[in-house]
């Protein structure tokens, strides 16, 4: 996530880092206060899970599967599982909902 040389700068040396550098280089994603830690972790819970299952099981293969492997091979799988969802019962349920100006009631079928 934030080099590898940074990465092994930080490995090796042992050094520990605050939150808000942890924050700037990119190692982690948001910083909260620990009073407002259960809140923002809650949020950020939510924000993922009103989305489609299967799209973001999906988008977590891909990710993970795309690190280390050539961009063709990422893009083969991205294809592929952007198929396999088309056909999903929750694509169909997505785009009626979105017709319907209404939340997408997902299955995770």
């Amino acid at each position: 996530m934030i080099g590898s040389s940074r990465a092994m700068a930080l490995i090796l040396s042992g050094r520990r880092i605050a939150a808000q550098e942890a924050y700037r280089i990119g190692l982690v994603d948001a910083v909260a206060a620990p009073e407002d830690l259960l809140r923002a972790a809650g949020e950020a819970a939510r924000a993922i899970a009103v989305n489609a299952p299967l799209a973001v099981r999906a988008a977590k293969r891909a990710i993970r599967y795309g690190l280390g492997r050539t961009l063709e091979a990422g893009l083969d799988l991205e294809g592929q599982l952007q198929r396999m969802l088309y056909e999903s019962a929750d694509c169909q349920e997505g785009i009626v909902a979105f017709r319907e100006r209404r939340a997408p009631r997902w299955t995770g079928r």
